[in-house]
């Protein structure tokens, strides 16, 4: 059967709108991933300085909350088969929406409900952790990041370079 202009006109908007969803899945991925790193390197930092407890805590409250943002985004790769195919979590964000793009790649039939259901859920979940992601970003990294200052803990990624006296 063959689409009419309008119909096809639609397929098109949702194979767009999903591709930008997938890169904006993926631009979640990467900016959690490298905030992680950052983390990752206050924590060896503290471990070999000195430093109140609370920049230990902030540094341990923000690697928690990333790791549950990119098991929400990418899903968790540890997390034990029920099968060879199957995991018990739901699935991921990057999951749903590539699925679906894959799903609507190279058809010339109309979306189903349950993939245009899919990607609107989707992205309302991705918008949540993109909001998490940006309020590390523009809040507590540089919340944290000045108290590693205040307490003069060595460059770390993710601080000014300054030169060392």
């Amino acid at each position: 059967m063959q689409l009419s202009d309008a119909d096809y006109r639609a397929l098109y908007t949702m194979r767009v709108s999903t591709g930008r969803l997938q890169a904006t899945v993926q631009a979640a991925v990467r900016t959690a991933e490298q905030l992680r790193d950052q983390i990752a390197d206050v924590k060896a930092a503290l471990k070999v300085n000195t430093a109140p407890d609370s920049v230990s805590s902030q540094s341990d409250a923000i690697d928690k909350e990333l790791g549950d943002i990119l098991k929400k985004l990418r899903g968790d790769p540890e997390t034990p088969a029920v099968s060879e195919d199957k995991r018990t979590e739901e699935p991921s964000i990057q999951e749903r929406v590539n699925n679906v793009a894959e799903e609507i790649g190279n058809v010339t039939s109309q979306p189903t409900e349950l993939q245009r259901s899919t990607l609107t859920l989707a992205a309302s979940d991705l918008q949540r952790e993109v909001g998490r992601i940006n309020t590390l970003l523009q809040r507590r990294i540089p919340t944290l990041n000045a108290a590693l200052d205040a307490a003069k803990i060595p460059w770390t990624i993710g601080r000014p370079v300054e030169l060392m006296k």
